[in-house]
């Protein structure tokens, strides 16, 4: 398929999945909801990518260069990167649109205080059910980047990016940015990768759960809340 349609289709078959997982989990709620969850990425690994079990599962590598919208071809990593780049950009600006709307409103509300929600007449399970299938369009919406971009759908164990392992490296970056922060999730992507990549050996242990609660000790909202503190700041220094 072009590309622009398979983004189309792959993040409503991700918002439709992430329903599907949310409606159990959203009822049982607490720790639950992690399980549940962590089931999933355990049962796509083992069983839905098993290619002993679904023969449609892809393999081996796609045959021509995406195109996207049938005229821009996507044949290079400086071309995948820009189109990173745009996902990125679409997908923060929907989710600040969604947050500075009624129903972004509506989430804060239920994450805040659900039975005070519940009072004003709030569906609780209906509004964490909207959350689960915005993020997984998102989600999803990544998932056909990468899948492009590697250029085949890779069902291997080892280091395998839909395993539980990749799911807590997610949740991991999502703290360590600060939760609710979108500048945050991308400081947070910041920090653990240029980690991994460009520091020596013995400090690449800052990327794991020893760096996560060094930085909760020394900003326990993340850093975007870091970055937030900074800006205010610099305002009150500017006023002054």
């Amino acid at each position: 398929l072009d590309l622009g349609i398979a983004l189309l289709a792959g993040g409503l078959a991700g918002a439709l999945v992430a329903v599907a997982v949310g409606i159990p989990a959203a009822r049982a709620g607490g720790l639950t909801l992690a399980v549940i969850t962590l089931a999933l990425a355990s049962a796509t690994l083992f069983w839905l990518l098993n290619p002993e079990l679904f023969t449609w599962v892809p393999r081996g590598r796609f045959a021509h260069d995406p195109h996207l919208f049938g005229r821009i071809l996507i044949d290079s990593e400086r071309s995948f990167y820009a189109l990173a780049l745009a996902v990125l950009a679409i997908a923060a600006g929907m989710l600040r649109g969604i947050r500075h709307s009624r129903t972004g409103r509506v989430l804060i509300a239920v994450r805040e205080n659900p039975r005070a929600a519940e009072s004003y007449g709030i569906n609780t399970v209906r509004s964490m059910l909207a959350a689960f299938a915005f993020s997984g369009f998102v989600a999803a919406l990544a998932g056909v980047v990468y899948v492009h971009h590697q250029h085949a759908l890779s069902n291997s164990i080892g280091g395998n990016p839909f395993a539980p392992e990749a799911s807590l490296r997610v949740f991991s970056i999502a703290v360590i940015g600060g939760l609710g922060s979108i500048p945050g999730a991308v400081l947070g992507t910041v920090y653990v990768f240029s980690i991994q990549y460009y520091m020596l050996p013995e400090y690449r242990f800052l990327a794991t759960g020893f760096g996560l609660l060094l930085i909760l000790l020394v900003l326990p909202g993340g850093l975007g809340a870091g970055l937030a503190e900074a800006r205010d700041g610099a305002l009150r220094w500017v006023a002054k």
